[in-house]
């Protein structure tokens, strides 16, 4: 099979399959991720066991260390909206009115900036 024949392939074959890139760019696919805790052994076990939509964690805020003294760390409280993989929707707690979602972000599960509460 030569190059003609391979992209004569590829383009019947993103023909059958759609192109996902735009849901993938616009974020429609997460609804579908599988969840971590779907396979038997996973990475991260110990924190996701723990983690739930709900849960608040502390965030440790990195942008006011010049302005803190004597090593004091900025600590904010996030709850947790959603899981997604390794992946963690984080909302501000106080910021959590009902459809308000324009200070949510994504974090890393195994982020040393996550902490639980305490």
């Amino acid at each position: 099979m030569d190059d003609k024949d391979k992209a004569a392939e590829e383009v019947e074959w993103s023909k059958e399959a759609g192109d996902k890139g735009e849901f993938l760019d616009d974020g429609r696919m997460w609804p579908y991720v599988v969840p971590v805790d779907a396979f038997g052994e996973h990475i991260f076990g110990e924190y996701t066991d723990k983690l739930k939509e709900g849960v608040v964690v502390e965030y440790l805020m990195r942008d006011y260390d010049d302005l803190m003294e004597n090593n004091v760390k900025c600590m904010w409280l996030a709850k947790i909206v959603k899981i997604a993989g390794y992946r963690l929707l984080l909302r501000w707690v106080g910021a959590d009115e009902e459809g308000d979602d324009r200070f949510d972000f994504w974090v890393n599960i195994g982020s040393r900036i996550l902490h639980s509460v305490g």
